[in-house]
């Protein structure tokens, strides 16, 4: 038990001292303001404004078991800056610095993304927008992309699109059930999550399908070695979507990020 105890505390230390290393390398590249603000139900959230040349700002958001400060997300940050755009990263609920205790399948932070386009525009009079989002995050970029008329362009990085299919996939990483069988109680464990947790995963469907709507820009990048999410969702997306707004982008090997990766750029699953 004190072994365990004591593995605890060096990894909760490492963290910190990762963290404030992220930190200060942020710093070094650019003048940031750490700010917080609130969702409609009341979730305190945290982000980073990093203001350019440009007020045109390129919202980032992470993926699962990822935040703002990943070593991926600096990395892009960085790139997206040296460009001249203004950016904005912020944690996701449950993630981070920000508030809150559950993931929302991509669609509760629906609430999460409408609140960060809500700050940026009220205290940073931001008006246009492009939402960059890590695979989990993709999905919320895609899923939103009617969410505001301030955005103006959508790049997905590794993102899922078939929930029905990753949710099997995840509850037979997660658990002892076999990938076959899990495969043929997803409807099942779709309707477990109606019940228990009060989200409607026709929502998140409907939400997924809509960006088929969208009539800006889209880039779906995704990595062919990427094991937890098959580039074939992305094969799958890039056909239902105009040829003439859609860049896809598939390379071979990406450089990892950290946080539960979904292999094609890491930053989380």
């Amino acid at each position: 038990m004190v072994k365990i105890e004591n593995l605890e505390k060096d990894k909760a230390r490492a963290e910190q001292a990762q963290a404030l290393l992220r930190n200060e390398i942020l710093q070094e590249a650019f003048t940031y303001l750490e700010e917080q603000f609130y969702t409609e139900d009341q979730i305190k959230l945290s982000g980073w404004f990093i203001e350019n040349e440009s007020l045109n700002t390129i919202i980032m958001i992470h993926g699962v078991d990822s935040n703002k400060s990943d070593g991926y997300m600096l990395d892009l940050i960085k790139d997206i800056y040296d460009m001249g755009y203004s950016v904005f990263a912020f944690d996701l609920r449950a993630h981070g610095d920000s508030e809150g205790k559950d993931l929302g399948l991509a669609y509760v932070e629906r609430k999460d993304l409408n609140a960060a386009i809500k700050h940026l525009k009220n205290i940073h009079n931001v008006e246009q927008v492009v939402l960059y989002g890590i695979s989990y995050g993709g999905t919320i970029a895609v899923s939103n992309s009617d969410l505001d008329q301030s955005i103006e362009g959508i790049v997905v990085d590794s993102a899922f699109y078939d929930l029905p299919e990753l949710l099997a996939s995840e509850v037979s990483n997660r658990t002892f059930i076999p990938e076959f069988l899990a495969k043929l109680l997803k409807f099942g464990i779709i309707r477990s999550i109606d019940i228990f947790y009060g989200i409607s995963t026709n929502n998140i469907i409907s939400g997924i399908q809509s960006v088929t709507n969208f009539d800006s820009p889209i880039m779906i990048i995704h990595c062919l070695a990427d094991e937890r999410i098959p580039v074939s969702y992305t094969h799958l997306r890039a056909h239902e979507t105009p040829e003439h707004r859609v860049l896809r982008l598939v390379v071979e090997k990406k450089k990892g990020g950290g946080g539960g990766g979904g292999g094609g750029g890491g930053g989380g699953g």
